[in-house]
């Protein structure tokens, strides 16, 4: 085991830093969680990287495209560049008009 510091933040307001032992390897994980334990976390952790990218695609449809082709760990999974067209036009908008238009004609 290995210690890690967590920093926290509480809706009250409280926050700082606490020191937390960890597995260094898969095999100690089990050995002091417990295997049912360290795949139910795993699971989770699966499941919710699946709804973020879900959340962030065009369609039901799109979505189960982009999560058929992800392999957690493995491949970033996105739809098109991985970034949304609102983004895009969020970017664009901070930037100064002179260097917005400069952007501009580069793609036309």
């Amino acid at each position: 085991m290995t210690e890690r510091e967590v920093s926290y933040s509480s809706g009250s307001g409280a926050s700082g830093i606490v020191t937390i032992r960890v597995p260094e390897s898969l095999q100690e994980a089990v050995a002091a969680w417990g295997e049912d334990v360290v795949l139910q976390k795993a699971i989770a952790t699966v499941v919710r990287d699946a709804q973020r990218i879900a959340r962030a695609a065009s369609s039901p449809e799109a979505a189960q495209e982009t999560l058929n082709k992800w392999v957690p760990g493995i491949t970033r999974a996105s739809e098109g560049g991985g970034v949304s067209l609102k983004a895009i036009m969020k970017k664009l908008k901070e930037l100064p008009p002179d260097k917005r238009r400069e952007v501009l004609d580069s793609i036309q």
